[in-house]
């Protein structure tokens, strides 16, 4: 299992913390490079966003026309060139490109690794698949913090490394990566989007609320502590390892929290981001740190996967 579950967990750590949250930690200096004012980073860093969207949208059709294993390589390629696209950037409008870009991979790696999950391993062995594959944003989180101390004026050479390392994980997932197998686990039928989207209404509403709440933090907490706080580089650097650190607890903790049941899980989610968010406004050691510890927008993945445990299979549509 974990000759298929490392490469997927690598590419995850890839499109998420490496091209997409990236973005966040090496903002103030990007600012200054291009002359960027809080507007500009916050449009900039939504953009991001919206193609992750567009891309998880898309998601679906993508698998079931070409495969889940052509999706997550496409994901890894999206990832090399946004991330080459934000290196080389020269102004907004070319920053905000390479942002978009490298946005679409984690919008398809997800889908298509847990489709590749469901449809390769035995369905006592999906949940833990799911979660650690997941898990590879808290990974990648924590490696760029070293990146960021060590390169912090250097963002350019960070997002050509972060490049280099996405192509080779690219790479390593083709090789592994196995093709679709039997299909064992997938009912192929035709879905009525038309009814899925009316009866999901308030789930999407509430996601769409959720998200947009937590997407303040991921790009602006490091320039928030920074300027508002006075943190040194290493101290910023600090806090956002303890995010990283936080998701994998967090994923550790899932099948736990599975038992609750997923209502109540949710629920919690909710405390735990609100408390995150109002904590990072309280201007003390103790509180600016806790707040990272209880930030479970990435968290709340993997919740999703432990409580549903991918025992039905992603819609996929027909031709």
């Amino acid at each position: 299992m974990w000759k298929i579950v490392v490469p997927g967990l690598a590419m995850i750590a890839v499109t998420y913390a490496f091209a997409r949250l990236s973005f966040g930690m090496f903002l103030p200096d990007i600012s200054n490079t291009l002359g960027l004012n809080a507007s500009d980073g916050g449009l900039v860093g939504s953009v991001g966003y919206i193609s992750y969207s567009i891309a998880l949208f898309f998601s679906s059709f993508a698998i079931s026309r070409f495969g889940f294993k052509s999706v997550n390589e496409m994901a890894g390629l999206t990832a090399v060139v946004g991330l080459v696209g934000m290196a080389t950037s020269t102004s907004l409008l070319h920053l905000g490109a390479g942002v978009f870009i490298a946005g679409l991979g984690s919008g398809l790696a997800s889908p298509a690794l847990s489709q590749m999950a469901y449809q390769t391993f035995t369905r006592t062995r999906v949940d833990q698949a799911n979660t650690w594959i997941n898990s590879g944003t808290s990974f990648g989180i924590i490696l760029t913090g070293p990146v960021v101390l060590l390169f912090t004026e250097h963002w350019r050479l960070s997002f050509f490394m972060f490049a280099i390392v996405a192509f080779v994980v690219t790479l390593w997932n083709k090789r592994i990566i196995p093709n679709a197998y039997e299909n064992r686990h997938l009912d192929q039928t035709n879905v009525d989007w038309t009814s899925t989207l009316r009866n999901g209404w308030s789930l999407i509403a509430a996601s769409v609320i959720v998200g947009i709440s937590s997407s303040i933090y991921w790009t602006f907490s490091r320039s928030f502590v920074t300027e508002q706080y006075n943190m040194t580089a290493n101290e910023s650097v600090l806090f956002w390892i303890v995010v990283g650190a936080a998701g994998i607890i967090g994923g550790v903790a899932g099948g736990l929290i599975q038992k609750i049941g997923l209502s109540l899980s949710y629920r919690m989610i909710l405390v735990t981001l609100l408390s995150s968010v109002a904590l990072l406004t309280v201007h003390t050691p103790l509180a600016i740190y806790t707040s990272p510890a209880f930030l479970v927008e990435h968290i709340s993945s993997l919740l999703a996967y432990s409580s549903f445990g991918q025992r039905e299979p992603l819609p996929i549509c027909q031709r």
